[in-house]
């Protein structure tokens, strides 16, 4: 529980109500001191935001971490005899099933033999992924599992579209997601 005093860092910059076109609530990297009990006050002094133990414990637990739990993470590293690592805010890989990424891996062996090893690296007009992927999508609607030039499930080829959309060297022309779509790009920890 949220205690008066207890210390968080924000690991993700928090929206209210996901409004990301007003101020945001907590910023990164910031520290919030909890002015009162089951509350982290806010970037503007709100006190209003009341974070249940609930609410922290499942898809939020990404936004704050108690200093106070970090602090015994970083001594119990010391302390130990097994070599320190701070994760604090990077991804959790570990999270990934591999065999679920089969299709989307197989789908890739396809596309490098028919074009050339990590052509998608070179980059796409973004409108033609999103094209892709709602071909994709309509054979599944239609019953289809398999992708008819390919062989391979559909799910695949949604897979490797995802993971296209995070390519640094891609044109942005769809207008209305240009400006959150370079945001979200300069906040991923990928190489170009």
């Amino acid at each position: 529980m949220i205690k008066k005093g207890d210390k968080f860092v924000c690991l993700n910059t928090v929206y209210m109500n996901g409004d990301k076109t007003k101020f945001p609530a907590y910023i990164k990297n910031e520290i919030y001191k909890s002015e009162h009990d089951r509350c982290i006050t806010d970037e503007k002094g709100h006190k209003e935001h009341s974070w249940t133990d609930d609410f922290l414990d499942t898809e939020n637990i990404i936004c704050f971490k108690n200093i106070e739990d970090e602090k015994k993470e970083i001594l119990d590293q010391v302390n130990s005899n097994n070599a320190m690592r701070f994760n604090r805010g990077k991804p959790n890989f570990s999270l990934l099933h591999l065999g679920a990424m089969e299709p989307t891996v197989r789908v890739l062996e396809f596309g490098a033999m028919k074009y050339s090893r990590d052509n998608w690296m070179k980059g796409f007009p973004f409108s033609t992924i999103v094209d892709s992927m709602m071909r994709h999508i309509e054979g599944l609607q239609n019953g289809e599992w398999l992708d008819e030039e390919s062989g391979l499930p559909h799910i695949g080829h949604l897979g490797c579209n995802a993971m296209f959309m995070c390519n640094k060297n891609n044109v942005m022309d769809m207008p209305a997601l240009e400006i959150e779509y370079k945001k979200w790009l300069d906040s991923l920890n990928v190489e170009e």
